[in-house]
């Protein structure tokens, strides 16, 4: 009897057709992974075919996301799009999300992007371990080895990821410069400020923006 193909075999299939230099059986892999596009494994596939250059297949990725975006951005697949690709993505005005969503998702794409490896050493820092922020700091900017925990804490509730937050703000600068603070809500926008990954200045101008009634720019 006939069986079940899925979009993630397909792809594991071409793959391997990639790998092996099958040109036909890749051929028939990409128009079936074409036509069976979904807002969650659209973003997978589109990684996949500008891994494997192909055009043909980016482009239909990329179309079926814009038009899909208000689904396609609640994927947990977004998180592993590659930045320039997901900012290629959110400054397209063929866009088809509203802004809270496309903030929503920078933001939990930049939470999930691994640490540089200098971070992942020096992440950890004890509350009250330094008298002043410059004093936990080396000569780099990096934290110092003394105030890193190890295992010595008695609660972790102690424990703050300092570092971590401003690592997150470092990984999510260029998606963040695709959301349009201006098409929030002022109650989007205090969200916004609570989470710390915009700096006041860019949203204390666009709140100023809409409580003056001017117009926020149009296009991405």
């Amino acid at each position: 009897g006939a069986a079940d193909v899925d979009a993630g075999t397909v792809l594991e299939l071409m793959q391997l057709a990639d790998f092996f230099q099958i040109d036909e059986l890749k051929c028939h892999c990409k128009a079936f992974l074409a036509e069976n596009l979904s807002p969650d494994n659209v973003a997978t596939l589109l990684t996949e075919a500008v891994r494997f250059n192909d055009e043909s297949l980016r482009t239909k990725c990329k179309e079926f996301f814009l038009a899909n975006a208000r689904v396609a951005l609640q994927s947990p697949s977004l998180c592993y799009l590659p930045e320039a690709l997901l900012c290629e993505l959110l400054s397209d005005n063929a866009l088809n999300a509203d802004e809270w969503g496309v903030y929503q998702a920078v933001k939990l794409w930049s939470e999930v992007q691994p640490l540089p490896p200098l971070l992942q050493q020096h992440v950890w820092v004890a509350k009250g371990s330094c008298s002043s922020p410059a004093a936990c700091l080396d000569e780099r900017g990096a934290l110092a080895p003394a105030v890193v925990a190890t295992g010595d804490l008695e609660d972790q509730a102690d424990v703050e990821l300092r570092h971590a937050s401003a690592a997150q703000i470092t990984r999510a600068m260029g998606p963040l410069r695709c959301v349009r603070l201006g098409q929030l809500s002022v109650e989007q926008l205090r969200l916004v400020r609570a989470d710390g990954l915009i700096n006041e200045a860019a949203l204390l101008e666009a709140a100023l923006n809409k409580l003056d009634g001017r117009e926020p720019p149009e296009g991405r």
